[in-house]
């Protein structure tokens, strides 16, 4: 017997449901084992050594730090949600300000609710007279996000998309960091699983999902905010500091050893960086002419690719800087021609996932497609890349915890997030403990990997105020 008939435990946990959640464990432990038997036998040697080199030990890991938990500030708490309710409320007096929203309310005598599908499409419709773009699975006029976006540049929908934004901050983060603060602290609970390619997922809070903070300043800057309000609600025990190693650009060097691509190999192995590479070839000019503006434009090139963007998706992030589809156009032909193993590469992602509808990764992770449409294609050319980035931030993740207590150092592991690790060590032997992450994550290496991994740190008083280092000078950058 499998017990079959379980549900998935939703409930939060209380005094009161001691036994049920018992039962409930012992009945998902056992099943687990009898599931075993019949699983185990038929992984691969790659599985076979994903399973006892990557997830078994990284279910221990993150198991500790889920108990350990991360620190966090209520004073910056209280001052994020502060500034969002402040921002929230403000521009809800502006979306209710707006002539046309008047005229809904004393037209429909009620108050508009932004929130409201129904009032959302009287006003579009009957008020505002905007096109019809999409249609609900109903039939009737959409409002969803993506109409919202679409008519961004009319101020009533560009209201309704930034309290929304601010909304969405608000209640992700501020409220729900604030709801699960323990004794000082947040005990995220990650989800090894939680992904299809591998990445860990975390919940209540998801400290997975940290907003870039280029995209929190475009939002906060309005109240005075700088982007970093979220992170900065993060600190580390008394007497110590926070060291994030990084892997720079991770996806794209991984990228550059699966497709065997040379020009891209020998950029990652001579040190040039990749983005001024790239604007060097497509304007035809020495490393050194290339100017800021020029870099900017081939970043969307280099990154895009990796997650399938195709010519219309392309010359959008190109109008969008101010640039033209002609100029887009001409990026994507030389990338093609300065770059071609990667363009291979790609190919032969689509033919094996219509071959076969499945992918294997060198770790052993596998991808399965049940239809092979456009969505498919793109999400078979960022797999391998995302997977194998993501495992070895991973791999990294354990050896670092094991090395800190093993040298028996005061020093930890309280947070990742994808490509990055965030340590908690004492301030007296932060160098040491940075040192030790550095070396740790730069000398990982397997067969494929034909390119070196460069790791960036950082390291401050709370997350969001953390300085670049020079562990080898020992300097705040």
């Amino acid at each position: 017997m499998l017990h079959t008939d379980m549900k998935p435990w939703k409930k939060e946990f209380n005094t009161e449901d001691t036994v049920a959640l018992c039962n409930y464990l012992c009945k998902d432990v056992d099943a687990t084992f009898r599931i075993r038997r019949v699983l185990e036998p038929q992984l691969n040697t790659r599985q076979r050594w994903l399973l006892d080199n990557i997830l078994i030990p990284l279910a221990k890991e993150l198991f500790e730090v889920e108990c350990r938990g991360v620190y966090v500030s209520k004073p910056a708490v209280d001052n994020l949600n502060n500034m969002l309710a402040g921002m929230i409320a403000k521009a809800s007096a502006e979306l209710h300000a707006d002539k046309f929203v008047r005229l809904y309310e004393i037209a429909e005598n009620t108050e508009f609710d932004h929130a409201s599908p129904h009032q959302l499409r009287v006003l579009f419709e009957k008020y505002l007279k905007l096109p019809q773009i999409k249609k609900t699975d109903g039939g009737l006029y959409s409002t969803d996000k993506e109409v919202l976006t679409h008519y961004k540049d009319e101020p009533v929908c560009g209201k309704i998309l930034k309290i929304r934004r601010l909304s969405t901050l608000k209640g992700t983060y501020g409220e729900q960091i604030d709801r699960e603060i323990r004794n000082g602290k947040v005990h995220t609970s990650y989800k090894v699983h939680g992904t299809v390619t591998g990445r860990p997922a975390s919940e209540t809070p998801n400290l997975m999902n940290m907003p870039r903070e280029d995209t929190a300043l475009i939002v906060m800057a309005e109240a005075g905010g700088d982007g970093k309000e979220i992170k900065r609600c993060f600190i580390p025990a008394p007497g110590c500091c926070m060291i994030e190693a990084d892997y720079s650009q991770a996806e794209l060097r991984v990228l550059a050893a699966i497709s065997g691509d040379v020009n891209l190999i020998d950029i990652y192995r001579k040190g040039i960086d990749v983005h001024t590479a790239t604007a060097a070839a497509v304007y035809g000019i020495p490393l050194a002419n290339v100017t800021g503006a020029q870099r900017s434009l081939a970043k969307p090139v280099n990154f895009g690719i990796v997650y399938g963007m195709q010519l219309d998706g392309l010359i959008k992030k190109f109008e969008a800087a101010g640039s033209t589809a002609a100029v887009a156009e001409h990026f994507l032909k030389t990338h093609k021609q300065k770059f071609p193993s990667v363009w291979e590469y790609m190919d032969e992602q689509e033919a094996l996932i219509r071959k076969q509808k499945f992918q294997e990764t060198y770790f052993g992770r596998r991808r399965r497609y049940a239809e092979i449409d456009p969505a498919a294609i793109r999400q078979a050319y960022n797999f391998p890349i995302q997977s194998l980035a993501s495992d070895l931030t991973l791999i990294a993740l354990i050896r670092i915890a094991q090395a800190c207590r093993k040298l028996r150092l005061d020093a930890r592991v309280v947070l990742t997030v994808y490509d990055s690790i965030v340590v908690e060590s004492e301030i007296s032997i932060m160098w040491q403990v940075a040192a030790l992450v550095k070396h740790i994550m730069s000398t990982i290496h397997f067969e494929w990997m034909l390119v070196p991994m460069e790791v960036d740190l950082k390291a401050g008083l709370n997350w969001g105020d953390l300085k670049k280092i020079d562990v080898d000078k020992q300097i705040i950058l």
